[in-house]
């Protein structure tokens, strides 16, 4: 997985089109043929509040035993995009001409605005997360000048004054904004550097805020910026741990110490391997990692780390923000989801599996970022596989306040084995092999898989000593693994589907789908969150397709389900009923929370970005129009392989689940809501800029193209 995520649907998205400038010719499209969201970033975006864990490297021995190899999720992340715009206002950057192309949505009148030399990155406020203040801008990283143009938006876009330009730390490729517009952060980011690019700054970052432009210095290697939802604080992910910036506080040029994500004990931990998420008000940071069997809580405003202790690696965590914020932890091997509340019940379970813990090694040398006295925050800035809740993704742009980077006593955390403190039976933290631990409750001698037992050191010394059965008020699960009982906002559930690994929490946390990406599992579990622990809150669900991942709707009621498929293509003569077919195509499944009843719809292309129209609802809860998906498919890298199915836009009513589709005139590149008009952009690939607007209710189309030519609009 990398993800540096926040799964409030992840930051907006970024309308960054080459040739898309100038007046157009507009055309009335009614004829239709048929057939993962870019964040709030420019230059690659980062808003993605979920950095990540190199889930992607194969398989590590956890050290849970010789029979169970940590094998990690194969999660991918799917958002629905959120557009650059304004208003009713789309926002386009030219590279060629230098310019930024502003579209009417209303009446398709366009108007230019130059701005710096190579533009490539273009951002706005998000109006998903957070209404837009009144000084919001739209901004432009030129990267060719090393400079940032500040556009006004509104009637005071087409002045001659709208654009205001200042300078930025040199080489920079990335940018990122904050949900309500005042603020933006840009840095460089060698993974989205082009080849013969010069380097960049790989310690700071440039804050761009009230007309000025403002260095930072922060940790290691940045990968990732994220911000909470009031746009107050930066959070910025390094290889050295999360930085810290109070937007409002910047008025020169300073420092944001980083601060570690992962207690010192587990500071050789690669940043690739870890997953930290976010929440909305930038307050918690939640790190698993691949290499040690627990998940850490951070208090960023006080820099304290809480470890919870548990019977095997977790396999995924993912926030539930309904009436309560919690953690959800997936322990795959086991069969369970455990749920805490944050941060009372996570640090009170904490609290309860007070154990030493080593780290796994698996075989990576020490981090660099590690090294200055300054200690590595446990974030995979280079994957975004944060999950924040807020954006603290690999490569989301977030500032986290910097802070003293040692940690506190009361971390929660204890470097030394408390011989008056519970610790379960089974747990596996011992070093050597003791019989009567073992007979104390039959854990893991009776039940080799049951994922507690084994060396989870990595050779290096003791791990766990004492009595391990002085745990009195642990719970006891049928597998043979002790959790604590009777402690508020803490549970753990069975689940009634093994092997589940992986987890998606719909946006109004009442319900989450558990799944697996490995093997390619078709079964999944529905659980709603909102109900009594226990079976009854579950429903098995099975597809006819693997599964990559999900997205929910706002209100919880619908799922999108990504499949996955077999390598090769679809064999011949066979039918689309055949399961050759089935599995050697791709696909997404639309599943109905409510009825828990699931509609496939198989493509030949890989689905791409999506975007959702969600009406708003009248005083008695009811909608004047449905729910839909509008969805495009990811366009081959080379014009030359653009057949004419790479047009095709796919449409799912979340009501009656019925799928439409139509053809653009080009090959889709990116879309997005402009939830004021009620229209649905779809940006494509045209040498002169081509841009079609869709009516959400009707469906019908309209295309700009040749912006550049200043043809008019027909």
């Amino acid at each position: 997985m990398t993800k540096y995520r926040r799964k409030f649907s992840k930051l907006g998205t970024v309308l960054a089109l080459a040739a898309l400038v100038g007046a157009g010719a507009c055309s009335s499209d009614s004829a239709g043929d048929f057939a993962s969201e870019t964040p709030n970033t420019g230059g690659g975006g980062a808003q993605n509040n979920d950095w990540g864990s190199g889930d992607e490297q194969g398989s590590w021995d956890a050290g849970t035993g010789a029979d169970d190899d940590f094998v990690p999720e194969q999660e991918e992340d799917f958002e629905f995009s959120a557009p650059a715009v304004v208003g009713e206002q789309v926002y386009v950057a030219n590279e060629t001409l230098n310019s930024v192309a502003v579209i009417d949505s209303r009446n398709l009148s366009i108007t230019t605005r130059q701005v710096g030399f190579r533009p490539t990155g273009i951002v706005g406020p998000d109006a998903e997360r957070a209404e837009p203040s009144d000084d919001a801008r739209v901004m432009v990283l030129n990267e060719g000048s090393n400079s940032v143009s500040i556009l006004e938006t509104g009637d005071a876009a087409v002045s001659p004054e709208s654009v205001h330009t200042v300078k930025v730390m040199a080489n920079a490729n990335r940018i990122a904004m904050e949900p309500t517009g005042e603020s933006a952060v840009v840095w460089y980011d060698p993974a989205s550097a082009e080849a013969g690019d010069a380097a960049g700054d790989l310690s700071s970052v440039s804050v761009v805020r009230n007309g000025k432009s403002f260095q930072i210095s922060v940790g290691f290697h940045v990968r990732s910026v994220a911000f909470d939802d009031a746009g107050t604080r930066a959070l910025i992910l390094t290889d050295d741990g999360l930085s810290v910036i109070e937007l409002a506080q910047v008025d020169g040029d300073s420092i944001a110490l980083p601060m570690q994500v992962v207690p010192e004990q587990f500071s050789s931990t690669q940043p690739e391997d870890l997953e930290v998420l976010m929440t909305r008000d930038g307050k918690w940071a939640i790190t698993r990692s691949a290499t040690f069997s627990g998940v850490v809580l951070m208090d960023i405003d006080a820099d304290t780390l809480h470890f919870m202790a548990l019977p095997e690696i977790p396999t995924d965590i993912d926030l539930i923000e309904g009436d309560e914020l919690e953690v959800l932890i997936m322990l795959r091997n086991a069969g369970k989801a455990v749920r805490a509340s944050v941060p009372d019940g996570f640090r009170d379970a904490a609290a309860a599996l007070n154990v030493v813990v080593e780290p796994v090694v698996l075989g990576f040398s020490q981090d660099i970022g590690y090294d200055g006295g300054v200690p590595d925050v446990g974030y995979d800035v280079g994957g975004p596989d944060v999950e924040y809740d807020i954006g603290f993704p690999d490569d989301i742009g977030g500032d986290w306040d910097a802070g003293d980077v040692g940690y506190p006593d009361d971390s929660g955390y204890e470097d030394v084995y408390d011989p008056d403190v519970s610790y379960p039976v089974d747990s596996g933290y011992q070093d050597v092999y003791d019989p009567d631990i073992i007979e104390a409750d039959g854990g893991p001698g009776e039940d080799p898989d049951a994922g507690w037992q084994g060396d989870v050191s990595s050779g290096s010394g003791d791990v766990f000593e004492g009595d391990a059965s002085a745990n009195s008020d642990a719970g006891s699960s049928d597998d043979g693994a002790d959790f604590p009982t009777g402690i508020d906002g803490f549970s753990v559930v069975d689940l009634v589907v093994d092997g589940m690994g992986a987890a998606v929490v719909s946006a109004s946390g009442d319900t989450a789908l558990l799944y697996s990406t490995l093997n390619q599992e078709k079964r999944a579990v529905l659980y709603d969150l909102s109900a009594d622990s226990g079976e009854d809150a579950q429903r098995a669900l099975a597809f006819e397709k693997g599964v990559r991942g999900a997205l929910s709707d706002k209100s919880g009621n619908t799922l999108l389900v990504f499949h996955s498929k077999l390598d090769g293509p679809v064999p011949p003569n066979a039918s689309p009923a055949d399961p050759e077919y089935i599995e050697h195509s791709w696909g997404v499944s639309v599943v109905d929370v409510a009825s828990s009843a699931t509609r496939l719809v198989l493509s030949k292309k890989e689905p791409g970005q999506a975007v959702l129209s969600t009406p708003e609802l009248d005083a008695n809860g009811d909608a004047a129009e449905d729910a839909k998906i509008f969805m495009i498919f990811k366009a081959p890298l080379s014009a030359q392989d653009s057949d004419s199915e790479y047009r095709d836009v796919l449409t799912v009513n979340l009501r009656s689940f019925r799928t439409d589709s139509f053809r653009v005139p080009s090959v889709p590149e990116g879309l997005g809501l402009i939830r004021e008009a009620g229209r649905v952009y779809i940006s494509q690939r045209h040498p002169q800029g081509r841009m079609t607007f869709v009516d959400v209710v009707s469906e019908s189309r309209q295309t700009v193209t040749g912006y550049q030519l200043n043809a008019g609009i027909e």
